[in-house]
């Protein structure tokens, strides 16, 4: 029970949000998760993935994020995604991917919908459908995520769904590129150059 305690006390962490010694807070994560915290098991599966405090072991991450992901956890979903998606020390699996990310998304994440997106947008784990592409472009867009921008202009750009937009794509673009989006600005220029 302490072990629930304590991996969610900030000493662990520093301002940036990554843990001060991975080594020390290892065997912390550890017990938390075997005693089924939430946060430790998600904890513990990103330890696995990136070899923090313990060797590298995508297996056992992923065993880790799927019971942290299956219980609710928004950004393990989003981690499994990721790791399926890329084939990261487990087999490619785009499928898994797209299940993953479509649940993040349902439960709001914008770099999962923007990743859904692309997935519906491309036919890649499913039918290519640019409408549910643009929709999940949309739903990320409009929380403010500049890549969901800059792929939205992109689907504009290029007439994915329908008819090309400019004007709709440089709108996209100039959003993207007010947040820092490089490829945005890059974009931003082409695109209207062409018009």
């Amino acid at each position: 029970m302490i072990a629930k305690k304590t991996v969610h006390n900030s000493a662990l962490f520093n301002k940036a949000g990554e843990l001060k010694n991975p080594k020390k807070a290892f065997p912390i994560i550890l017990e938390a998760a075997e005693e089924s915290d939430l946060f430790g098991q998600a904890l513990l599966g990103f330890c696995y993935i990136r070899g923090l405090g313990v060797a590298r072991n995508p297996k056992k991450a992923v065993q880790w994020l799927s019971t942290a992901a299956r219980r609710g956890d928004v950004e393990s979903m989003f981690n499994l995604a990721l790791i399926f998606e890329v084939g990261d020390g487990v087999p490619k699996n785009n499928r898994q991917a797209l299940k993953w990310y479509l649940q993040a998304a349902r439960k709001g994440a914008s770099e999962a919908q923007t990743n859904l997106a692309l997935m519906y947008l491309q036919g890649v784990g499913v039918r290519k459908t640019p409408g549910e592409g643009i929709a999940w472009l949309r739903k990320a867009a409009g929380k403010g995520h500049p890549r969901a921008m800059y792929n939205l202009g992109e689907a504009y750009a290029s007439g994915a769904g329908g008819r090309k937009n400019r004007p709709a794509a440089l709108r996209q673009y100039r959003r993207a590129a007010a947040l820092g989006d490089a490829d945005a600005l890059k974009r931003m220029r082409e695109v209207g150059e062409q018009s």
